[in-house]
């Protein structure tokens, strides 16, 4: 049951009261043969809420260990971005100085329109060609998907909820 990589079933009860809540399908990504054992869990599957029981305490902060590929941004290019384009979200036009004052001067999240992900590789980037500022909420509907949406692809999404907005 605690070898790595084979689905286990996690179910979990608080003091030893019934019933046991469905966890997930999960897999033992490590194990310590220490006592007690110290198992690191990864899931496969989410619990619903209508598995939830009413009586249930909820819990957050446990410390996990997650393991990612970084990809190397350059701050150079990122500003040679803003400097073309400026810190106004290219998708919805929202600026973060003109509504947060000095406070949001500045901010936005750049765009990489080919993500670094497909590159897989360090490659010579051209902050005009390459990369958009958008808003993070924009930024976080792109990568929804997997393909990422195109800038024309969310800006199309971004109208049809507006013109919808504006018939109601």
């Amino acid at each position: 049951m605690l070898s790595v990589d084979s689905d286990t079933y996690i179910l979990w009860r608080e003091d030893n009261k019934e019933p046991f809540i469905f966890a997930g399908i999960g897999n033992a990504e490590e194990v310590e043969d220490i006592t007690p054992v110290k198992i690191i869990w990864t899931f496969e599957t989410e619990i619903f809420p209508d598995e939830i029981s009413p009586s249930t305490t909820f819990r957050e902060g446990t410390v996990c260990k997650v393991s990612v590929n970084a990809y190397e941004r350059n701050p150079v290019v990122r500003q040679k971005c803003i400097e073309h384009y400026g810190a106004t979200c290219y998708v919805c036009c929202f600026n973060f100085g003109k509504v947060f004052g000095e406070l949001g001067e500045g901010f936005i999240h750049i765009h990489h329109l080919r993500p670094l992900s497909e590159i897989g590789e360090e490659y010579e980037v051209n902050p005009v060609e390459d990369l958009r500022p958008v808003c993070p909420n924009c930024h976080a509907m792109i990568h929804r998907r997997s393909p990422p949406l195109t800038i024309e692809e969310i800006k199309a999404l971004l109208l049809k909820s507006a013109a919808n907005y504006s018939a109601t």
